[in-house]
């Protein structure tokens, strides 16, 4: 997180304007040059909260978790700083944190005055827990939702709160490079009284929930309430100028729950999570972390209703949800290795192609890989699931013809939903007829050139090379024993040839 949200923030006036790469499709046909965002960007993109201090609940099972955190694919986590009296809790829990780095995995922190010893905060505090931290340290985060602190001046606090985290941290020689998260909070009053802490922020905050409908709601109150707009136009409030990141959003799936935040199924919250993130990407949030890994505890009959036993995108005892399926199968779909030290900077090309037929509430996301591919990710926008009636919407595919303006040699497409293995295959094609869900369909794209804006060159993906010379080493004598040969090696696919 040090490292990409650094770069969120140089690009945050792209990041505003990146808003409009999102859109339902209003007229029956779209056709233009699109420039792609990077793949790895989107994958970077993608979080989850956990609870591993929460030693009475499926968190407990650290085992477990771990597994499944490191098979899920992310590489952020949210959970809570500690400074407790007890160090050896502290040791435990931290020692819980450090042991996902090796996947990758960083966490976001968040700094709370209720938690034990961090009433105040100060760089000395904030130097002890990154030391604790270590390398699992991506970032900080002021107060969670402070507004329900049932403290009578709680505006006052938090400010000074915030302020004092925000010195802290910058001031601290461990931690100085490290992104601050601003504050989050439960209402768009709470935003509001708050005033402007861009001076103490890196990153605005949301917490989007959305209570049984589709992540691309136009919202279900006066102004747009509920909609991803209207979550952004409240983090401004208080950061105008700055990024704004989502550290809680998701679905829960007690149905049966009586509360107005209503409850979705498992399988329509397994097509809506996938999405929540490519919307969320696709309007300039460059992180989103979603509530929560696994489900903390088994629901009793009498409490099968309660919402904060359902949040997970696992059940309580690990298997796997729809929703973690789906979004495992398109991370490790559009995953690529760690940039290399001295590699160079990627941007991503564009890509020249339309899009007709069924188009309208059909959304899109154009993603490349530094490789040269590019992923055109399509998905119908629309309302899985109507959470007044408690019913599944059957929505059926829309059919969307796809023309490229530029030669593939070969198209594969994919259903994360359904599997991780591929739909089909097309050979050379020009044009496409694609059946577009109300999940993602993913539509690779490989030419087997260079990218016009990438030095990398489109990968080996199946054929093995083939050696096809193979000679003494030059400048041998009789003196060398160990005998040095030079082998010629041609990939079938990319034709790349290399000696050594």
């Amino acid at each position: 997180m040090r490292e990409k949200l650094k770069t969120w923030l140089v690009l945050a006036a792209g990041i505003f304007s990146a808003i409009t790469l999102l859109v339902p499709v209003a007229k029956p046909n779209y056709d233009a040059t699109e420039r792609a965002q990077s793949a790895s960007d989107f994958v970077d993109s993608v979080g989850v909260n956990t609870h591993l201090s929460y030693f009475d609940t499926a968190y407990g099972h650290y085992t477990l978790v771990k597994e499944k955190l490191g098979a899920l694919g992310v590489r952020h986590v949210r959970d809570k700083a500690l400074l407790a009296n007890d160090q050896r809790y502290n040791r435990i829990v931290y020692d819980r944190y450090k042991g996902l780095v090796k996947f990758g995995i960083e966490f976001n922190l968040v700094v709370d005055p209720r938690a034990q010893n961090l009433r105040s905060v100060d760089a000395r505090k904030i130097g002890r827990i990154a030391e604790m931290a270590g390398s699992a340290l991506g970032s900080f985060e002021g107060p969670n939702e402070y507004d329900t602190s049932e403290d009578g001046d709680w505006v006052a606090v938090l400010r000074s709160y915030q302020r004092s985290l925000f010195k802290a941290v910058k001031g601290n020689v461990s931690t100085r490079g490290v992104s601050v998260i601003g504050p989050s909070f439960t209402s768009e009053v709470a935003y509001a009284a708050v005033g402007d802490l861009s001076a103490s922020v890196d990153y605005g905050n949301i917490h989007n929930y959305y209570a049984g409908r589709n992540p691309g709601t136009d919202g279900w109150g006066a102004g747009g309430y509920g909609s991803i707009a209207w979550n952004l136009n409240n983090a401004r409030k208080y950061a105008p100028q700055k990024p704004t990141v989502s550290t809680e959003t998701g679905y829960h799936n007690a149905v049966d729950s009586s509360t107005s935040h209503a409850g979705t199924p498992e399988a329509v919250a397994g097509k809506y999570v996938p999405r929540l993130f490519l919307e969320h990407f696709s309007r300039g949030i460059p992180r989103t972390y979603a509530y929560e890994l696994i489900d903390q505890k088994v629901a009793l009959a009498s409490g099968s209703s309660d919402p904060e036993n359902h949040f997970g995108l696992l059940r309580n005892d690990g298997t796997e949800k729809p929703a973690y399926v789906a979004l495992k199968n398109l991370i490790g779909l559009l995953e690529e290795p760690p940039t290399e030290p001295g590699e160079p900077l990627f941007a991503p090309g564009a890509l020249n192609y339309s899009l007709s037929g069924e188009t309208q509430g059909v959304h899109r996301l154009l993603l490349q890989k530094r490789d040269g591919r590019f992923y055109l990710v399509l998905w119908q926008e629309v309302s899985s699931y109507d959470p007044n009636t408690k019913r599944p919407l059957p929505i059926p595919d829309k059919r969307v013809t796809l023309t490229l303006e530029q030669p593939f040699r070969r198209v594969t497409t994919y259903r994360p939903n359904v599997s991780d293995k591929p739909t089909a295959h097309y050979a050379n094609p020009g044009q496409l007829d694609l059946q577009v869900p109300d999940h993602p369909l993913v539509v690779e794209l490989t030419s087997g050139q260079r990218s016009a804006s990438s030095p990398m060159v489109a990968a080996p993906r199946n054929a093995a090379p083939a050696i096809t010379a193979l000679r003494p080493a030059p400048n041998l004598t009789a003196r060398d024993r160990t005998p040095l040969l030079v082998a010629t090696v041609r990939d079938a696919e990319t034709n790349l040839i290399r000696s050594d």
